[in-house]
């Protein structure tokens, strides 16, 4: 008898870890069983004389290191690394998902999974090989999100390559996961979002581009991919038909936008009158630039009906929207704040004046618990004027004087 199946035998059903198979005795039929699921995920049985014990725990053994092996497999990944895999499953979704979604997944695979697994033959991948490469990333300083992303990144691509016949069981449903606490970023202040505006008023771009990340709360993206035709300044309104994202080898494209929203976004009025200064502006400069020519070609090739432009008048990308805002927040003297900080300054702003639904349906989230942990995120001093006027409104009796408190 062997080592491994010595030792197996002293283990209960209990103890022995998933997927290593089940061996017992069942008394009805006076037989040994082991039980086993096998490459295709499908129960297999064997059943002993009751003198054949360690022929049962050998055969379950047996099982387990050929399903483990891809023995009996027509998979064409027997023998093809991790990086393989994750590379023909890359192409395979490149044409499924959004290009932001598919950069995400490919810089997660180039950086952090390659680097720890990419190297490992399929068929020879534990799930605490996995784990392993989990806690390596967690030490070396990784943020809750770039783990979620790797975990995410593997589910998904080995529940395709399972799905699609690729491979025949997935590892990762055995992979335990750790609980990571992630730092979530706060609205910009009060106190600060004044001095920005204070700040912004003296340039018409920088007060449009305010108002559309504070006061209305789009995202950057469907910042980027704005355009004059979106805007019914008559009817003050805003529809939301695109995002700008990056795609490899055709640079910033249009694209549909995260949230489909079903009716447009109302717009105030001192918000109608602060684009429309705008619009005047960039139309005024259309036409000086229009006169203007470098090396005798026109200076401006730009799309005149980009709401907010790079300096070319093409469209802007993500890192120089940043590099604006970041300067903004020099010019105002406060915290260097991140794009998405102005949305959640909109939702917590609207969520202190009005109800749940009523900033679900101006945001476009389907979920309340979406915007409640990430972007709603009320002050001490709001949530003081909150406990005064349920003080005012609950006049409970508390039978307490000034001189009673020492």
């Amino acid at each position: 008898m062997s080592t491994e199946s010595k030792a197996l035998r002293t283990q209960n059903n209990k103890s022995r870890k998933n997927g290593k198979g089940t061996t017992y005795f069942d008394k009805r039929r006076n037989r040994w069983v082991s039980q086993v699921i096998n490459i295709y995920g499908v129960r297999e049985f064997a059943s002993f004389h009751p003198d054949l014990e360690d022929d049962a725990h050998e055969w379950r053994i047996q099982k387990v290191a050929e399903r483990d092996g891809f023995i009996g497999s027509k998979s064409d990944f027997k023998r093809k690394t991790v990086a393989e895999l994750l590379a023909k499953w890359l192409a395979y979704r490149s044409s499924r998902n959004r290009p932001n979604t598919n950069r995400f997944y490919a810089i997660t695979i180039r950086s952090r999974i390659n680097p720890k697994l990419g190297a490992i033959k399929v068929n020879r991948l534990k799930p605490e090989q996995i784990e392993i490469a989990i806690d390596e990333l967690v030490e070396q300083g990784y943020a809750a999100g770039s783990i979620r992303g790797v975990y995410a990144t593997l589910s998904k691509a080995f529940k395709d390559a399972v799905r699609l016949g690729w491979l025949p069981y997935n590892p990762m449903e055995k992979v335990e996961r750790i609980k990571l606490e992630t730092k979530v970023s706060l609205p910009i202040s009060k106190k600060d979002t004044e001095q920005l505006f204070n700040t912004a008023i003296a340039d018409p771009y920088d007060l449009s581009r305010l108002i559309v990340g504070v006061r209305i709360g789009i995202r950057p993206g469907e910042v980027a991919g704005l355009r004059w035709s979106d805007f019914d300044l008559s009817k003050k309104e805003l529809t939301i038909n695109r995002q700008v994202q990056y795609e490899k080898g055709k640079g910033l494209v249009y694209g549909p936008p995260k949230t489909v929203r079903k009716k447009p976004i109302p717009l105030e009025d001192d918000e109608v009158l602060v684009i429309e200064k705008y619009r005047s502006q960039m139309e005024f400069n259309h036409v000086i630039w229009a006169t203007k020519s470098i090396k005798g070609k026109p200076a401006w090739k730009g799309d005149s009906e980009i709401v907010f432009p790079n300096k070319h008048g093409n469209l802007q990308n993500l890192k120089s929207d940043a590099k604006w805002f970041h300067r903004l927040c020099s010019k105002a003297g406060v915290p260097n704040y991140q794009l998405y900080q102005m949305r959640k300054r909109a939702f917590t702003d609207l969520m202190m004046v009005t109800n749940i639904a009523t900033v679900m349906a101006y945001s476009g989230h389907t979920q309340a618990s979406t915007l409640l942990k990430h972007y709603i995120a009320p002050e001490i001093e709001d949530v003081r004027l909150a406990l005064e006027d349920r003080r005012l409104e609950c006049k409970y009796p508390m039978n307490v004087n000034e001189g009673d408190i020492n």
